[in-house]
């Protein structure tokens, strides 16, 4: 497959297609319970970078004590309204540990990280975040 630039000096598939240079976006989201707002949040932030072209491809890693599959509940309406992206997600724990050590997984794999908390959340999982210079997208309200 060759990737020699377009006449707009873009880099062509040798199939025809543009080479795409963006980054896969590692989200995390980190809650106790249902909370409409991180959803909402999640899909709207996505959506829009979506179709900025930054990202063709979401992972969105689950660290909460709502098994599956009820924590899908929070991201139902990012995998009905997307069209863009394609989306991967995964249960990845519940605990700050399980938080800890899928950030040290996420961090090395270079992706840009995102990470979505409750206010409700509490502080062993933001000292977790802090811990790998990450600043938490909070958003809801405390319980």
């Amino acid at each position: 497959m060759s990737n020699a630039p377009n006449s707009r000096g873009v880099p062509s598939s040798s199939l025809g297609g543009v080479v795409s240079a963006n980054k896969i976006l590692n989200a995390v989201l980190v809650f106790s319970r249902d909370d409409e707002s991180i959803h909402r949040r999640l899909t709207y932030d996505i959506i829009k970078e979506s179709l900025r072209g930054r990202y063709k491809k979401v992972e969105v890693y689950v660290i909460s004590p709502l098994k599956p599959p009820l924590y899908l509940r929070q991201v139902r309406d990012l995998l009905l309204s997307n069209i863009h992206v394609s989306i991967v997600v995964k249960y990845s724990g519940c605990g700050a540990d399980s938080l800890r050590r899928l950030l040290e997984e996420l961090v090395k794999s270079g992706n840009d990280i995102r990470v979505y908390s409750s206010r409700s959340l509490r502080d062993e999982y933001l000292e977790v975040v802090k811990q790998f210079g990450i600043t938490s997208i909070i958003v809801g309200e405390s319980q």
